[in-house]
């Protein structure tokens, strides 16, 4: 997903989180991250950095941020939700 479509996604309200994905040690994927970064502070969603390698189980980091979306949502989208 480009910044800019998910710029779009965000601005309309059409998604809870994004999920950032890229190869271990990719330029342009250290750029965009530090731009989801501000994004994430700036419209309060949630954007989860996912940095892979091709080792391990990368499910793991979003298991706790699908826990939080889920509590999230039952207590209403606009509410912060205590861990």
């Amino acid at each position: 997903m480009t910044i800019g479509r998910a710029l779009h996604f965000i601005k309309n309200k059409q998604i809870d989180a994004l999920i950032h994905v890229n190869p271990m040690f990719c330029c342009p994927g250290v750029v965009s991250s530090s731009i989801f970064r501000k994004m994430q502070e700036d419209f309060e969603i949630p954007i989860i950095d996912i940095f892979y390698d091709g080792t391990g189980n990368p499910n793991r980091i979003i298991i706790p941020h699908l826990y939080y979306l889920k509590k999230r949502s039952k207590i209403g989208m606009n509410q912060k939700v205590a861990l």
